[in-house]
Order: structure tokens, then C-alpha cells, then sequence
């Protein structure tokens, strides 16, 4: 039996615990299912006594904040497969009130997992039907390359900018000493066409940005601005009628920012 990586192994594990058979992983993973097997065991997953459970249409329309909220973290750290139909997404253990938030939403049983060797979890789920209507929605394979704006309704363009500088966004403050002026950053990283879009909505909404810059030798652009007034306005689109879950800890940075 040939001996295979850490990262198989955790593939392994999110794969079998998506619902996918012993079978199907081994033809995925391109390993035999005795092996697939022998994993399940020593990583003492449970044997299925149970259905997986899923709303495979909660990305079907997106006609609430919640949802849009949640595309927009996909958009950003969801990982899309092809080969299987999965749809994961991976955070920071202190975030993990935020995959709790995604099972309650999907209403799904689906396990979430511990990331071996990191300060990361996980939720995998296989569904062809869930797959298909985030590729319509523009939440694609390759998505630092190819990622454009998603076409849905603009009352819920707040929730959904929100979902995503939640997953690839940062808020930056500084305070100084001695009288000099504090820093104070927001920034959101992805293509130029996604970000072109994102600026143009900021400013018909009187929020300034810089333009759209190119980081050198790299495929990555980033948006931002550094303007008191702007990273106020963009407080009050994120936060001022936010009914679902996200991160604290970005929002008491924003915070300091505005004072």
C-alpha cells in the first residue's frame, strides 16, 4: 500500500464525510478504496447510520440578506470542485460560529471537521443541485482568475459585499502617538472586473475609493480606501440593518476606524 500525503488524508475525511461512498473517494483521489478504507478507520469516522440532510435549494434564488451574505463568503473562501460536485468551506477555528451559522441556514447535518496540522475547520458538501446554482451565480473553480459579480436583486448587494470582505477583506487601524493621525484602511483583494463592480456601487452610494490597483507580479488586484467619511458610509451598509450572523471581531476593528 503506497503511502500518501497529509493532504489526501484530510481529502479522505472531508469526501467520506460529505456522503460520498468509500468507492467514489478512492476514484476521486485516485487511490485504491482498500486504502480509503483503512484511513476511515484510523481516523475513526462513524459508519453511515444516518442520511445526510441538506435544503439543496437555499442557493436557488437569493431573496434574503442571509443568503447573500453567505454567497459572498463563498465567493471569497469557498472552495468549488468540479470532479465531485463539493462545495467547502474553510475558517479559522475562532470563526467557527460562522459554519455553524452555514449548516443552521442549510439545514443540513453535515459534520464539521477538524483541519489536521492547522488552527483551521471545515464543512464539505456534495450536492450536484447546491453545485450548480453557485456556478450560475458566478461562484466558480479558479475563482482569483475568472470571479465576476454575481447578478442578483441590489437591495442585497450590502450583505452580500459584507459576506465577502468577511472571508477576503480587511480593516486596518492604527492609532498614533504624539499627536500624528492614526491609520485607518479597508481593502477588499480579487479580480479587477469583480472589484470594478464593487467601486462602482460604492460610488453611487458616496463612497470613495482608490481605483482598482494591481498587485506587481501577481494575478491580484485590490480595492481601497482610507477616507474617515467612506469607511463610515460602508459601516452603516455592513452593519446598520445586519439580521444575521458574522464576524465580531472584523466589526470592532471597523468600529475604531469611525471614532
Amino acid at each position: 500500500m503506497k503511502k500518501i500525503n497529509d493532504e489526501t488524508i484530510s481529502s479522505i475525511k472531508d469526501l467520506y464525510n460529505s456522503g460520498l461512498s468509500a468507492n467514489k473517494v478512492s476514484i476521486i483521489l485516485n487511490i485504491s478504496s482498500r486504502t480509503v478504507e483503512k484511513y476511515i478507520k484510523l481516523l475513526g469516522i462513524n459508519g453511515r447510520n444516518r442520511k445526510y440532510i441538506l435544503n439543496e435549494n437555499y442557493f436557488e434564488k437569493i431573496d434574503s440578506k442571509s443568503k447573500a451574505y453567505l454567497l459572498g463568503y463563498l465567493f471569497s473562501d469557498g472552495n468549488i470542485r468540479n470532479d465531485n460536485n463539493s462545495i467547502k468551506l474553510k475558517i479559522h477555528q475562532k470563526d467557527k460560529h460562522i459554519l455553524e451559522f452555514l449548516k443552521k441556514e442549510l439545514d443540513c447535518n453535515y459534520v464539521i471537521n477538524v483541519e489536521k496540522n492547522t488552527n483551521c475547520l471545515s464543512l464539505c458538501i456534495t450536492s450536484k443541485k447546491m453545485h450548480s446554482d453557485l456556478i450560475k451565480l458566478g461562484c466558480i473553480p479558479s475563482k482569483s482568475l475568472l470571479l465576476k459579480y454575481p447578478n442578483i436583486e441590489k437591495e442585497y448587494w450590502n450583505s452580500f459585499i459584507h459576506g465577502y470582505f468577511d472571508g477576503d477583506g480587511c480593516i486596518y487601524f492604527a492609532e498614533k502617538n504624539d499627536n500624528r493621525t492614526s491609520q485607518r484602511q479597508f481593502k477588499l483583494l480579487g479580480t479587477n472586473e469583480f472589484l470594478n463592480s464593487v467601486k462602482n456601487y460604492f460610488n453611487e452610494n458616496g463612497i470613495e475609493t482608490y481605483d482598482v490597483q494591481k498587485y506587481p507580479k501577481s494575478n491580484i488586484y485590490n480595492l481601497r480606501t482610507c477616507n474617515k467619511k467612506s469607511l463610515n458610509k460602508i459601516f452603516n451598509c455592513f452593519y446598520s440593518d445586519a439580521n444575521y450572523i458574522f464576524l465580531d471581531r472584523k466589526k470592532n476593528i471597523f468600529e475604531k476606524t469611525i471614532i
